[in-house]
C-alpha cells in the first residue's frame, strides 16, 4: 500500500500509515472467524452418542426418518438394566455383559446383523468413554494434589468425585447397551423385548455376583 499523504509503502492489511499515521481507507476488515456454538459443544449426551455411532458403523450412522422414529419409540428405551448391573461386578463381569445380552436377544439382532457387531461396538463403545471419564478424574485429583484446597474440602470433593465416577459407570453400561440395541433392532416387538428384557435382568443379578467373586479371585488374590 502506497500512503497518499507521505508516499511511502507499508503493508496492505496496516490501519494506518508506518510512517505518517495515516489512515488506510483501503483497508478490509478480516472476516470474523466462524464462532464457536459453545452449546452444541457442551451437549454431553450429543457427544457420546456420536463416539457410540462411529463404532456401530455407517449402516447405523446414517438413519432415515423411519428409521429415527422407530428408535425413538423402541422399547429400551435409554437404559437397560441387565447391561448397568451386569457393569457391577467388576472388569470380567463387564466384559462378559455384551456377550450376555447378545445371548438373550440374539433372535431380533441376527435379523440384520451379527452378534460380533453388537459386542464389539459395546466393548469399544465402553472404553472409548471409560478412557474420557476417567482421564478428566486424574485430572481433577492432580489438581486436587496441588495443595490449594484446603484439606477438609478436597476429601469431601473426592468423596463426591468417587460416588460421581461410580454413578457414571453404572449409568455408561446401562446407556450404552440401550443405544446400540435399539439401532441394530429398530423392528423389535415391545412385548416380545419386555419378556426378553425382564429374563436377562432377572439373571444378571446371580451372574454378576458370580463374575465378581471370579473377577477378585482372578485379580485381586
Amino acid at each position: 500500500m502506497i500512503c497518499k499523504k507521505c508516499g511511502r509503502e507499508y503493508p496492505d492489511d496496516m490501519l494506518n500509515c508506518l510512517w505518517c499515521d495515516a489512515p488506510n481507507n483501503q483497508h478490509v476488515a478480516p472476516e470474523p472467524s466462524e464462532k464457536i456454538d459453545f452449546s452444541k459443544a457442551l451437549d454431553v449426551e450429543k457427544n457420546i452418542d456420536t463416539i457410540i455411532l462411529k463404532r456401530i458403523g455407517n449402516d447405523c450412522a446414517q438413519e432415515s426418518e423411519e428409521i429415527e422414529n422407530k428408535v425413538a419409540k423402541h422399547p429400551a428405551g435409554n437404559f437397560m438394566w441387565c447391561a448397568a448391573i451386569l457393569g457391577m461386578g467388576g472388569l470380567l463381569s463387564v466384559f462378559f455383559a455384551p456377550f450376555y445380552i447378545a445371548f438373550f436377544h440374539r433372535l431380533e439382532i441376527r435379523k440384520n446383523h451379527s452378534i460380533a457387531k453388537f459386542t464389539s461396538a459395546y466393548i469399544s463403545s465402553f472404553i472409548a468413554l471409560k478412557v474420557i471419564v476417567n482421564g478428566l478424574a486424574n485430572i481433577t485429583r492432580k489438581i486436587l494434589e496441588s495443595n490449594f484446597f484446603r484439606e477438609d474440602l478436597v476429601d469431601f470433593i473426592k468423596f463426591a468425585m468417587d460416588t460421581g465416577l461410580f454413578l457414571i459407570h453404572f449409568w455408561i453400561c446401562g446407556y450404552v447397551a440401550a443405544f446400540i440395541i435399539k439401532r441394530l433392532t429398530p423392528d423389535y416387538e415391545p412385548s416380545e423385548y419386555k419378556l426378553t428384557s425382564v429374563s436377562a435382568t432377572i439373571y444378571s443379578i446371580p451372574a454378576m455376583i458370580l463374575l465378581s467373586f471370579a473377577n477378585n479371585y482372578l485379580f485381586e488374590t
